[in-house]
């Protein structure tokens, strides 16, 4: 089956992945090696599911979008007037959002919409609604898909997602700008290095 299928849909670039569910693995693992798309071969369907979830949280990472623009070229004006026009008011906008004043309404909104766009499963939905503390967003982020929930709505521009997560990215970025300055505390505002990979579609 895989050797009619894959020469079909091996160049649709649409298709980043395949992952094959077969009782008879080392049949499959070969074709692992002359096509590049198919991930992995698996008998059992826990370790799939496993498998997708790593795959759809490395692809997540993968298509956020990242623009880089030093201290000095934003106080210059002569560089912003040449900066894209769609990190310009991804800033404005953003300022915008950390402007706003956010109360217990704008979580019950939140919640509203997830349950009605299925953002996440309806025990994640209960957990969030029962537990959440605001000075908990970065630990909140990182777990039950509001990460993916998140770099989604940012990396399409989905304006009703992101107004709707407003008091959460408020939050979240209160709590970075506050581990940001202990760390320049302790490190005295020494320089260093980090590093981010990222895949990218051929």
């Amino acid at each position: 089956m895989v050797q009619q299928i894959m020469p079909l849909i091996n160049d649709i670039p649409e298709l980043c992945s395949v992952y094959i569910f077969s009782n008879n693995k080392s049949q499959h693992e070969e074709w692992t090696t002359k096509w590049q798309k198919i991930k992995s071969v698996h008998t059992n369907i826990d370790d799939l599911c496993q498998s997708l979830k790593i795959g759809i949280k490395q692809f997540n990472q993968d298509s956020i979008a990242m623009s880089f623009i030093t201290v000095n070229e934003m106080a210059s004006t002569d560089n912003l007037n040449q900066l894209e026009p769609t990190f310009m008011y991804t800033q404005i906008f953003k300022d915008i959002l950390l402007d706003m004043k956010h109360d217990e309404q704008a979580i019950k909104q939140f919640i509203n919409y997830c349950r009605k766009n299925n953002s996440m499963s309806p025990i994640n939905i209960d957990r969030f609604e029962k537990n959440y503390q605001a000075q908990s967003a970065i630990w909140w982020y990182t777990s039950f898909n509001i990460y993916s929930m998140l770099n989604y709505a940012l990396r399409t521009l989905d304006a009703d997602a992101i107004i709707t997560m407003g008091f959460f990215m408020c939050r979240l970025h209160q709590q970075i700008q506050q581990l940001h300055q202990q760390q320049f505390d302790t490190d005295h505002g020494e320089p260093f290095i980090v590093y981010r990979g990222q895949g990218l579609m051929k």
